[in-house]
């Protein structure tokens, strides 16, 4: 008599793999959009006091921008806590030490980080709303990288290589908006920014 067993069960198919995402970019892999804050400042606070010509572009930037008012207004906050809290405590600093002068530290060192975060969370907002297109071409190209490779690149010094053209062409459309809504008197664009997304109409 034979006896037969039946066969083993399949052997449980492995968990499929889940790439890690890269994270924030590091300071110096982001495009640099200081211009554009404050051109946002300019044609949102009385643009005809800074000397701005009124034109339906400048109307029409103005608008997209003002999206990102509540980003501006605790990034604004954050700014003035951070100088002045930050100098009253450095003050304070002069007469203290141990374990006060380490609070006073740690109190300097949240408010740097609050100014940092709304900084950031600001020009996260402007950014893709002024230049769609590039601010895409720059996500799509950090999005592909891996953790290790960013890795590698900052351990030997060269993480601002990464992306460096499409985070560029983020900073030329940004250089753009600001000589377009500074210098122009009409509706069409210069010469030069005919080449980037300079915005989209809402």
């Amino acid at each position: 008599m034979t006896i037969t067993f039946p066969p083993p069960p399949p052997l449980p198919s492995p968990p499929p793999q889940v790439a890690q995402k890269v994270g924030i970019p590091p300071p110096r892999c982001r495009p640099n959009s200081d211009a554009l804050i404050h051109l946002h400042a300019m044609i949102s606070e009385k643009p005809e006091k800074n000397g701005l010509v009124e034109s339906e572009f400048g109307n029409q930037l103005r608008r997209i921008l003002d999206q990102c008012t509540p980003y501006k207004r605790k990034y604004k906050e954050s700014v003035k806590q951070y100088f002045e809290k930050g100098e009253q405590l450095q003050q304070q600093m002069l007469e203290q030490e141990g374990a006060e002068e380490e609070e006073s530290i740690k109190k300097i060192k949240l408010l740097k980080k609050r100014y940092a975060i709304n900084e950031y969370n600001y020009k996260l907002c402007l950014v893709p709303r002024a230049c769609p297109n590039r601010w895409n071409s720059y996500r799509s190209c950090w999005e592909e990288l891996s953790p290790e490779m960013v890795g590698e690149f900052k351990q030997h010094g060269m993480v601002h290589l990464l992306c460096s053209a499409e985070r560029k062409g983020v900073e030329r459309c940004i250089n753009n908006l600001v000589s377009r809504v500074l210098h122009e008197e009409d509706d069409e664009p210069s010469p030069s920014s005919r080449d980037n997304d300079l915005m989209i109409v809402p």
